[in-house]
């Protein structure tokens, strides 16, 4: 092999190793930037928040359409929840939330489908886990 071809060659595997090294930095800025902005939910533990993103969004739409919503909350110890509600909230929204790490992947394919198939969001594939990040830290 010609000397020119392996300075050529060598040429190209540096270039290549800086971009995969540039992205791998800039990956990690973005991954340090993301964590360190989440909002802090430590509080969450010890005390109850005054509202919900559930709460503000129907506030938000009351106030649109120039109604007004009376918000009535009380907030319940897990303890005191009854486990057949429990149970009942696990099989209507994540059949299998013992049995996944957060992520349904199954569900998650079966409705990225069946919204594709019908052109529209017909079926949700986010699990407990999920909703709960999303509702804490993207509301």
């Amino acid at each position: 092999m010609s000397e020119k071809k392996k300075t050529k060659r060598t040429k190209t595997k540096k270039i290549v190793l800086l971009v995969l090294l540039g992205l791998l930095l800039a990956l990690g800025l973005f991954a340090g930037y993301f964590f360190l902005s989440m909002p802090d939910v430590k509080f969450l533990k010890d005390q109850d928040p005054d509202t919900t993103a559930v709460i503000e969004q129907r506030k938000t739409a009351a106030k649109k359409n120039k109604q007004k919503l009376e918000s009535r909350q009380k907030w319940v110890n897990f303890d005191h929840i009854p486990q057949l509600l429990r149970n009942t909230v696990l099989v209507s929204e994540d059949i299998d939330f013992y049995h996944h790490e957060g992520i349904d992947y199954y569900e998650l394919k079966e409705s990225i489908k069946r919204n594709l198939k019908e052109g529209k969001s017909a079926r949700g594939g986010s699990t407990i886990t999920q909703q709960l990040a999303k509702n804490l830290f993207l509301s």
